[in-house]
């Protein structure tokens, strides 16, 4: 089975890839390196130093990977930045991901497991926060993840890829 670890140079992403090796997978990292470190990456990993905005170089890498499953954690993480700079955040967050919708789409991927963020809930009106608490985002950081995950049901919707959220916190 071939899998894709976008983000895979970063803290979570490269352990999730060690990991994955360590279960004999073959595994592609995709990572632009602005937050990751190449020194974090498996060396038995295919590395691949793609940013998941650029869908010019994202969609023939898929099509020639033809990954399995995919595991999106590549993302600008910081709310403070996403407030100075809501249009980069946006870019990377929600554009990037719905890059790696189209290219998993083309390419004939069958699930995508998307890292999210709690910060779609906002400020929470009960705990613990479950999948059923209302999306209230107050950050450009959770708006734009809150972004992602609906262009993600959207563009999947009735087609052969299915897909999971997990919303860290």
């Amino acid at each position: 089975m071939k899998i894709l670890v976008t983000g895979g140079a970063g803290f979570i992403g490269s352990h999730l890839v060690d990991r994955l090796i360590e279960y004999g997978f073959e595994t592609h990292v995709v990572d632009d390196l602005s937050n990751g470190n190449i020194d974090f990456v498996n060396k038995n990993a295919f590395f691949h130093n793609v940013s998941i905005t650029d869908r010019d170089k994202i969609e023939p890498l898929f099509l020639s990977i033809k990954p399995d499953v995919v595991f999106h954690l590549a993302a600008k993480i910081d709310v403070l930045s996403s407030i100075q700079n809501p249009v980069e955040d946006l870019n990377t967050n929600a554009i990037g991901t719905i890059n790696i919708a189209l290219a998993s789409l083309t390419s004939g991927v069958k699930k995508i497991i998307f890292t999210s963020s709690a910060a779609v809930y906002g400020t929470p009106t009960y705990l613990p926060v479950d999948e059923e608490h209302r999306i209230k985002p107050i950050s450009p950081y959770g708006a734009s993840k809150a972004a992602a995950e609906w262009y993600l049901a959207t563009l999947t919707e009735g087609k052969d890829l299915n897909f999971t959220i997990l919303r860290l916190a």
